[in-house]
């Protein structure tokens, strides 16, 4: 199975936004680094999927979980 080019597509949105917000609220242009987006977008989930319930994680960020119901 594979991610469908929509679901290629909202991931890149979302890891631009996380990094976009970090400069914004820094106020620096910042050097790309997915760790950081990574944490930000977690984060974001737990606001947007787990406490207000507007999508699901596959809404949210889709992704290709391996070996579990994650």
């Amino acid at each position: 199975m594979e991610l469908t080019q929509a679901q290629l597509d909202r991931q890149d949105r979302v890891d631009n936004a996380c990094h976009t917000i970090l400069e914004r609220l820094s106020g620096r242009e910042l050097p790309w680094d997915i760790e950081l987006s990574d944490i930000v977008r977690d984060a974001v989930k737990d606001v947007i999927v787990d406490r207000l319930g507007l999508m699901t994680e596959m809404e949210f960020f889709p992704s290709l979980t391996w070996g579990g119901d994650d």
